[in-house]
């Protein structure tokens, strides 16, 4: 997804990629990634690493399949968020639905099915909703865990701090 980015992204079949299925970069608010199908994204169906910026988005109904988590993202203020136009100077990932998306047959030893880090100096979350989320034998990790409230009816392996 581009920056500034938003609307649907919905009803894809995305396969054999390298990192993600769908990656957003820079600012990505008000978006909607439902009911998409990921086959073989090794890192994850869902991420963001550069520069992230999330507010407002619902990301459901997602099946991933041979990855290593449904969701990953982070933020790194690199040289990749000087490519496109307004970076953010701080990462952040606020108001956010995540439910009912759903990690099979994970690739390797996948720690965390879900993995979403805001904990470092240059970013923050908060508001962020976890709902019927399953990622299997995984674990989920969240940071900083006052971030995000947990909907219920979500299933996870032991790893990680927030528990199923």
């Amino acid at each position: 997804m581009l920056p500034r980015f938003c609307g649907p992204i919905s009803g894809n079949k995305i396969s054999n990629v390298f990192d993600a299925g769908i990656e957003g970069v820079n600012a990505v608010t008000n978006t909607t990634i439902a009911d998409n199908t990921i086959t073989n994204a090794i890192i994850a169906g869902i991420s963001s690493y550069h520069c992230t910026a999330w507010q407002g988005n619902t990301m459901s109904g997602n099946r991933v399949s041979q990855s290593l988590s449904v969701m990953k993202a982070y933020v790194s203020i690199d040289v990749n968020c000087f490519s496109y136009p307004n970076p953010p100077s701080v990462g952040f990932f606020k108001d956010n639905v995540i439910a009912n998306n759903v990690l099979r047959n994970a690739l390797g030893d996948s720690t965390f099915g879900l993995s979403l880090l805001f904990n470092a100096r240059a970013s923050s979350a908060a508001g962020n909703l976890l709902q019927g989320n399953d990622v299997g034998g995984s674990g989920i990790e969240l940071q900083p865990i006052s971030g995000f409230s947990d909907g219920g009816g979500n299933s996870c392996g032991p790893q990680g701090n927030f528990k199923c």
